[in-house]
């Protein structure tokens, strides 16, 4: 398979509602040969989902706007704009808004794929609210693993 170049104009793509937070997909693994996937995420105030593991990705976080608590094995950083946060594959992690204000940032997901979970979560919250199980269940398709927390 040939990767063609891609451009994403600004605000363009998929806006998805995952853990009441706005996921915009940028760049697929579709796009990019498998190679990385690319989002951005806005998250609420007081919002963040649960703490969880990867098993396939890799992901980096690039905070544009705001700042957030980020939480790598346990150990909590705030995070604001300009900073950049790497959580390899298989290292329990999460993240928090405890701000009054929205915090939007850029992740970059390698390999690509993991973007599926996005959609595939967004559908289910369309029909209603998103049981623990059944985010178990699409996690568990994508090499995700929700902790205790």
């Amino acid at each position: 398979m040939t990767v063609q170049p891609k451009i994403v104009p600004a605000g363009e793509g998929p806006n998805w509602a995952v853990f009441d937070q706005t996921v915009r997909g940028m760049l697929f693994a579709k796009d990019t040969g498998g190679r990385v996937a690319v989002t951005e995420v806005t998250v609420p105030p007081g919002d963040g989902p649960p703490p969880h593991i990867h098993d396939r990705e890799d992901e980096l976080f690039y905070i544009l706007d705001g700042e957030l608590e980020a939480c790598s094995n346990g150990v909590w950083t705030t995070v604001t704009a300009g900073s950049t946060v790497f959580l390899p594959r298989g290292l329990p992690h999460t993240f928090r808004n405890t701000t009054d204000r929205q915090c939007r940032f850029l992740v970059v997901i390698t390999p690509g794929g993991f973007e599926g979970f996005f959609a595939d979560m967004s559908a289910l919250a369309a029909a209603g609210p998103v049981s623990p199980a059944e985010a178990v269940a699409v996690g568990s398709e994508y090499g995700v693993v929700f902790l205790a927390g």
